[in-house]
């Protein structure tokens, strides 16, 4: 099982962690060996670029979450074997 655990905080008393759970991630995506997958973190900027790339149907995401107010985490997969 893997597991990617990120650390972040505005402050030392108000450390926030969060644990994304990749292996629970990939089952629900149901991916197979021809799958390609890129995990991401980037700003609100290229997070909103990205969103719309996917809402005109030149990506599908499989999942988008909030780290921070600031940072986010994507997931970003491809089914037809093109390098993403």
């Amino acid at each position: 099982m893997f597991k990617l655990v990120v650390s972040c905080g505005y402050k030392a008393n108000k450390l926030q962690r969060l644990r994304y759970d990749l292996e629970q991630l990939r089952k629900s995506m149901t991916i197979s060996n021809d799958t390609k997958m890129l995990i991401l973190f980037c700003s609100q900027t290229v997070f909103i670029m990205i969103c719309a790339l996917e809402r005109v149907a030149l990506l599908s995401l499989a999942y988008v979450g909030s780290v921070t107010n600031k940072l986010k985490l994507i997931v970003i997969y491809s089914q037809q074997r093109k390098d993403i």
